[in-house]
């Protein structure tokens, strides 16, 4: 599995953001997180130009707790990921459910370490591209990099998130209602996960 990427970042990018997907190594799972590591170790080599390697941020929370209890998807991806030789300075987003969600705590950490949206790359799943464009030029301010990996999604998973997901989460930033309710789905969803 290769990024399809939107931009090759150059110079070396001030973070890479890692997206959750769950608390299970599903197979599409640890392909997308074996071709993640294999491009940023071939973009980084552990380092960026001026010596300072980037960060390396996870986001996602604890999504799956019957199944997963007291596991983050940052934590278990972050780990996943060392596992696989990237060894960059990680920072751990463990309260995000939502993409929303997730976009907006790593804002709230590249803010507090100075970094724009411009100088990140995000790794994320190829049929949320749309909405994570849109997500993060309207919280971030401006457009990161976007490497898209195929985590073999059916068509309706593909058509769901595709215009569903982005419908929801512009109404989401819009009225604050419209997400607290999709928070009480996912919450009650992830209760049973």
């Amino acid at each position: 599995m290769t990024a399809l990427s939107d931009l090759t970042p150059s110079p070396t990018p001030k973070a890479f953001v890692v997206l959750g997907y769950g608390c299970h190594l599903t197979l599409p799972v640890r392909r997308f997180l074996d071709a993640v590591a294999d491009d940023i170790l071939a973009a980084t080599g552990g380092r960026s130009e001026s010596g300072d390697p980037p960060l390396l941020i996870t986001s996602g929370g604890f999504t799956n707790q019957r199944t997963a209890p007291g596991i983050s998807e940052a934590r278990r991806f972050a780990e996943a990921l060392f596992d696989r030789g990237v060894g960059l300075p990680v920072v751990l987003d463990e309260a995000a459910r939502t993409t929303l969600e997730n976009l907006r705590g790593v804002g709230a950490i590249l803010e507090m370490r100075g970094i724009a949206g411009r100088d990140v790359v995000v790794c994320c799943d190829a049929i949320r591209q749309d909405k994570i464009r849109y997500v993060a030029r309207r919280l971030w301010r401006s457009q990161p990099t976007l490497w898209l990996y195929d985590l073999d999604r059916t068509k309706v998973q593909r058509w769901i998130q595709r215009t569903g997901g982005l419908l929801f989460d512009a109404a989401a930033l819009r009225w604050r209602l419209v997400e607290e309710l999709g928070l009480r789905v996912i919450d009650a969803r992830n209760a049973r996960s």
